[in-house]
């Protein structure tokens, strides 16, 4: 069964070094635009700096933000793409096509907090607004703030495209002049598509922190486009928590 592969994306893990260290609870992290981690806990503690692990060309100067765009699959291939952005009330568009293993009449969309993006900082998802559309079948608009929502249809759909808005995954750094922001970008899922392989692009990201959900260590991971990050997370590490660097200037 053919699935989402690299492509003109390449996963880039860091060899030469790896953010291996234990975070300070309620810590707030934010990467800098050279590839640097730059970890600070909120009373002022310790500062942990990683170097780029020297596969991915960040951008020299942060990327200009333009609005997500509905990603493009090939026919047939399983996973999910992902694209985000972020504007400037802090809220995160997101446009995702997923195509599942096997023809489902029932998949629900929920926000999800991990102990990674719990030791990071105070991330709380919430959905906003969600759009869902798919072959055959009317568009549906679900408004209103929660945390789950369940989708329905009368016949099996092998792939759905879905539009929604999260907020409760923005952190600014601190100090908050330096205009940065961490954004938690896989804070909700699907859990119906959890294990499938996910690429994933975000819109104006200076550079992307991944890392599995049940641990408090980030390695680097995805390369630099020309308006974002993007990082393709395989089986192995579908379930992964994705975060990006976001300059606050470049929010619209």
């Amino acid at each position: 069964m053919q699935e989402i592969d690299q492509g003109d994306y390449v996963h880039h893990l860091p060899t030469r070094t790896h953010w291996a260290r234990r975070w300070p609870s309620r810590a707030l992290g934010c990467l800098a635009a050279n590839g640097l981690l730059v970890l600070s806990a909120c009373n002022g503690g310790g500062v942990t700096r990683v170097e780029d692990s020297g596969q991915g060309q960040g951008p020299s100067e942060p990327a200009a933000s333009t609005p997500a765009q509905p990603p493009t699959a090939e026919p047939g291939a399983v996973g999910v793409w992902l694209s985000a952005s972020v504007d400037s009330s802090q809220i995160v568009t997101v446009n995702a096509r997923v195509v599942f293993e096997r023809p489902v009449y029932r998949f629900s969309v929920q926000t999800r907090s991990t102990e990674l993006s719990d030791q990071i900082g105070d991330f709380q998802p919430r959905l906003r607004a969600l759009e869902v559309s798919a072959p055959g079948q009317p568009p549906r608009t679900i408004n209103g703030p929660g945390d789950k929502r369940d989708i329905t249809f009368a016949v099996p759909l092998k792939s759905v495209d879905l539009t929604y808005e999260v907020d409760g995954v923005v952190q600014t750094a601190q100090p908050s002049s330096s205009g940065r922001m961490l954004v938690f970008v896989t804070g909700v899922q699907i859990p119906a598509a959890a294990s499938l392989p996910r690429l994933i692009s975000v819109d104006g990201a200076l550079n992307l922190g991944c890392g599995a959900p049940a641990e408090t260590v980030l390695s680097a991971c995805g390369h630099a486009g020309d308006t974002g990050w993007t990082v393709l997370l395989r089986r192995a590490n579908a379930d992964q928590s994705v975060f990006a660097q976001v300059d606050s200037a470049d929010t619209t």
